[in-house]
């Protein structure tokens, strides 16, 4: 869940908090910049609307790092122009629900669309959606199994968890990597990672 939201002050130059309001994108103004804190996805966002200027867009930017540290200095700021937002972004200010799958031929196709039109510079990847769900039944199972909410797997364990289809052989330190777009499809599809060094974290967006 969101700790914070920002409202950049123009006049004064700097991010004030402001009061949530639920749902968060009743807080969305197209004269207005926000940053939202959102520890579940290790991310600071930064909305434009679709009427602020490109001056209020800059010192937006350059002060962001500075709200960042008080949360998490590991935090990926990512701007968000208004009328253009990510799935990421939307399921968090409750624009869009998470999509609903159980795991049926039919459903994975829809996914598969959805994701395509969502990433399109993904859609020409080749990617077996079926081999990514199976690899999220295998998470969640493990996960509902040790009743925990995050599952941790060193790199040279991958190949023992999921298909050999969603992986590759890094050039650099010979251990298993997932391949380009298959994160994408996790995230899309309600489990998030975070690379420690050669450890994988694997978040279920439900329950983290």
């Amino acid at each position: 869940m969101t700790k914070e939201v920002f409202e950049y002050s123009d006049i004064e130059s700097e991010f004030k908090v402001v009061a949530k309001k639920l749902p968060l994108h009743t807080l969305l103004n197209s004269e207005k910049i926000f940053l939202f804190d959102d520890p579940k996805r290790d991310r600071v966002w930064i909305w434009h609307g679709a009427n602020t200027t490109t001056r209020m867009k800059y010192y937006a930017k350059k002060l962001a790092p500075t709200v960042r540290e008080r949360y998490g200095i590991g935090f990926k700021i990512t701007p968000v122009d208004e009328g253009i937002e990510p799935l990421e972004f939307n399921i968090m200010v409750k624009l869009e629900e998470e999509p609903d799958y159980d795991g049926t031929q039919k459903d994975l196709e829809v996914l598969e669309s959805l994701f395509k039109e969502k990433f399109p510079p993904l859609a020409k990847i080749d990617i077996d959606f079926k081999l990514v769900e199976n690899g999220i039944t295998k998470i969640k199972f493990i996960m509902k199994e040790e009743s925990v909410n995050e599952l941790t797997i060193h790199r040279k364990y991958l190949q023992e968890v999921f298909d050999a289809g969603l992986l590759e052989i890094s050039n650099l330190d010979g251990f298993p990597i997932f391949k380009p777009g298959v994160v994408d499809c996790f995230e899309f599809m309600g489990i998030f990672t975070k690379l420690y060094g050669n450890v994988l974290k694997f978040f279920n967006e439900h329950e983290f």
